[in-house]
């Protein structure tokens, strides 16, 4: 995973997957995600360490948190396809899920 470091106050790492198509607009969608949900996390005292792009082999998984919600891990891409981007309103939701 390709590791890029942003200032977020409530998420310290943002991280996209290298060599898949469009890096760029995955990366600043997870950017977005992270912007806009700072207010959120700051309501509820939350502190994410790394916020991932992955693609999973399961289709029907969209996101998961591990390490007590320490690394969040939210799908963009269209299963089997992956050009092609998920609904941001999609992802965001996942996100704040998990």
């Amino acid at each position: 995973m390709s590791r890029r470091e942003w200032a977020y106050p409530r998420i310290a790492t943002v991280r996209h997957l290298p060599n898949y198509p469009n890096e760029d607009q995955a990366y600043r969608m997870l950017n977005r995600i992270c912007e806009e949900a700072q207010e959120t996390m700051e309501r509820h005292d939350m502190f994410i360490n790394v916020v991932a792009e992955f693609y999973p082999p399961d289709d029907s998984i969209y996101g998961v948190n591990a390490e007590s919600g320490r690394l969040v891990r939210v799908r963009l891409r269209e299963p089997h396809r992956r050009r092609e981007f998920l609904p941001y309103d999609m992802v965001y939701g996942v996100f704040l899920h998990e």
